[in-house]
């Protein structure tokens, strides 16, 4: 791409960054443009920029939308997965004498808590394969439990890699 005011070649194209060379913004890792630009062309360029954040701005807040809709739907279908499965079988106690009302409490707790945890990933394993069409039989791949097995081991943190990393990783296999 090549500046018609001033002349800068860039060797790619950036839309962000020509703008800001163009309305001479400091920061954005550009040279300002030298070129002298008139004020109406300068207004134009500012709302080309602004269109463009909002155009963005608007999508992150419908993605945003979008996921809390899909938790919500898969939250509600988990409940009433664990509602229809059997009641929790309580461990049995690892004394010989009676467990404390407290320690079978803890028990009854932690067992409601991981059933519903696993109906919520159960859901939403579902949801996302049938939502991005992919085969059903995956779910018994290898591949597909190896990955769950390694994503119990990372914590919440975790971001999960994007669209480029997984382009440039699967030329490197």
């Amino acid at each position: 791409m090549k500046c018609l005011w001033c002349g800068t070649v860039w060797p790619e194209a950036h839309a962000t960054r020509m703008i800001a060379h163009l309305l001479q913004w400091p920061g954005m890792h550009v040279k300002p443009c030298l070129g002298k630009i008139d004020e109406v062309s300068k207004q134009t360029y500012q709302e080309l920029f602004n269109r463009k954040n909002s155009t963005k701005a608007g999508k992150k807040r419908v993605h945003e939308g979008s996921a809390q809709s899909i938790q919500d739907s898969q939250s509600s279908l988990a409940q009433a997965l664990v509602a229809s499965r059997s009641p929790p079988l309580l461990c049995p106690p690892v004394n010989k004498g009676q467990p404390s009302i407290l320690t079978g409490f803890d028990r009854a707790s932690s067992n409601d808590i991981r059933r519903s945890n696993e109906a919520q990933l159960e859901m939403a394993i579902a949801d996302f394969f049938h939502c991005e069409n992919i085969a059903d039989r995956v779910v018994e791949s290898a591949r597909f439990k190896y990955m769950l097995k390694q994503a119990r081991l990372v914590g919440g943190e975790f971001q999960p890699p994007t669209r480029k990393k997984l382009e440039v990783r699967k030329f490197l296999t």
